[in-house]
């Protein structure tokens, strides 16, 4: 009365094996008096159970913390890029140039340096998104991919030099546009 396939649909919980499973969902079967594999998740694959169900957590975890990973690079490289940007804006105003300094000036901007490398993530993966859905999408996500490369070798550089905070920069490009 309380459970089925559109209903509520039980899942297994600790201790609870695919075995359990396809015992309740044959007990539900037969109290229904028919055949109703949907009644329950986490049944065993000759059960009508799902491939991979047994390490699905596994795997969304793991792809989180790759995903974690490449965002924390982008954002190391990110940052060393706004330390050289500092450096070589000082050596343009023939100043002493030293990565101390530049690296100075990188924590300084570090939120926007955080927010500058979050977007430019954001865009990357909507692009590659882009990129698979057909020829359209392959030209569009690699026009957006080479705009974002060129205004992301502009704003970060900005962004450093002129003490403007990611969306300053950001708005002062589009008006240069």
């Amino acid at each position: 009365k309380n459970i089925g396939p559109n209903k509520d649909v039980p899942a297994p919980d600790v201790n609870t094996t695919p075995q359990i499973m396809d015992w309740m969902a044959d007990e539900y079967s037969k109290i229904v008096g028919k055949k109703t594999p949907a009644v329950v998740t986490g049944k065993t694959i000759k059960a009508g159970g799902s491939l991979g169900r047994d390490t699905a957590t596994a795997d969304g975890g793991f792809y989180i913390l790759l995903l974690l990973f490449a965002f924390f690079m982008y954002l190391w490289s990110t940052f060393l890029g706004a330390a050289q940007a500092w450096m070589v804006y000082e050596v343009a105003q023939q100043k002493d140039a030293t990565l101390g300094s530049g690296l100075k000036r990188a924590v300084k901007n570090i939120w926007d340096i955080f927010a500058f490398a979050f977007v430019m993530l954001l865009i990357s993966i909507f692009a590659n998104w882009l990129r698979q859905k057909g020829t359209a999408g392959r030209v569009a996500g690699g026009f957006l991919e080479l705009v974002t490369g060129i205004a992301g070798k502009l704003v970060l550089p900005a962004m450093i030099v002129t003490e403007r905070n990611f969306v300053e920069s950001v708005k002062q490009l589009g008006q240069a546009i």
